[in-house]
């Protein structure tokens, strides 16, 4: 996660602290070992948080690759997640997105997770935290 300012936020210490009204720069990057078919990187949003809308002018939402290609995404944005398909991925894949402490309080940070939908021994899964909205 980057702060809207280029600020940085550390994950490595479990917690996440951030002011309410902030806006986030949120950066998913999945790297397969190997090419794999039909993966969904599933980003459940925390609780005090809200996924931007990527069609107004102050919002952004980008995927970008690097040595390889990607075939056939798709992104399912909902309130509580963040969902997006691949047909296909073969190399590194950094999506882009943003969202806005809306809630004070203390929630739980979910783990990001890759799944290959029709393999199940293709997987990732990163470690859970906490979110502090002040």
């Amino acid at each position: 996660m980057e702060k809207r300012l280029g600020e940085v936020i550390d994950l490595s210490s479990g917690q996440v602290n951030v002011k309410r009204g902030e806006r986030i720069t949120v950066e998913l990057t999945i790297k397969p070992a190997f090419a794999v078919s039909d993966v969904v990187l599933s980003d459940l949003t925390p609780g005090g948080m809200e996924v931007e809308n990527p069609r107004l002018a102050t919002t952004a939402a980008s995927a970008t690759g690097e040595g390889g290609e990607t075939y056939g995404m798709h992104v399912d944005q909902r309130e509580d997640r963040l969902l997006v398909f691949f047909d296909r991925l073969d190399g590194q894949l950094t999506y882009t997105y943003t969202m806005r402490a809306v809630s004070s309080g203390t929630f739980v940070l979910p783990p990001l997770a890759a799944d290959c939908m029709y393999d199940p021994e293709v997987n990732a899964i990163t470690p859970s935290g906490v979110l502090v909205v002040e």
